[in-house]
């Protein structure tokens, strides 16, 4: 066997290493990748629902009304509404729309109901299974009972 027979076989074996080597990064690729899309975003306004409100005397209590109009309010699922007695205790706060008829009624002696009561009324939306809420303009009524 030739010493120098070797040599180039082994010289050739290095010289494929040598070049695999250098040429390896550029085997390598590296890839990224992302998706977007636009946001949904738009804006809804909430109305003023409509109500009425009015007190009528019987012998010996009144019967107090505050109802909503028949009208929705668009995106609303939730009509806030505060009522005041004439004394200033607040003696309802809640959700209009969910009370039988959307009526508030209540039956106040003649002592207890007879001058000014106010309300406040907004419609809502509260976002299912979260804290976040949006609100309409809140508007204040008063009606007198005689």
């Amino acid at each position: 066997m030739n010493k120098h027979a070797t040599r180039p076989g082994i010289l050739g074996v290095l010289f494929c290493l040598l070049v695999g080597l250098i040429l390896a990064p550029a085997a390598n690729a590296a890839f990224s990748g992302s998706t977007s899309a636009a946001a949904s975003i738009s804006t809804a306004t909430l109305g003023i629902p409509s109500t009425s409100a009015g007190c009528t005397r019987n012998p010996s209590y009144y019967s107090v009304a505050i109802s909503l109009g028949p009208e929705a309010v668009a995106y609303a699922n939730y009509v806030d509404l505060k009522v005041t007695n004439p004394s200033g205790a607040v003696v309802f706060w809640g959700d209009l729309s969910s009370l039988p008829g959307g009526t508030y009624t209540a039956t106040p002696k003649i002592n207890d109901g007879k001058g000014a009561w106010t309300y406040e009324v907004q419609a809502q939306y509260r976002a299912p299974g979260s804290a976040t809420v949006w609100n309409g303009p809140r508007v204040q009524g008063t009606f007198i009972c005689n």
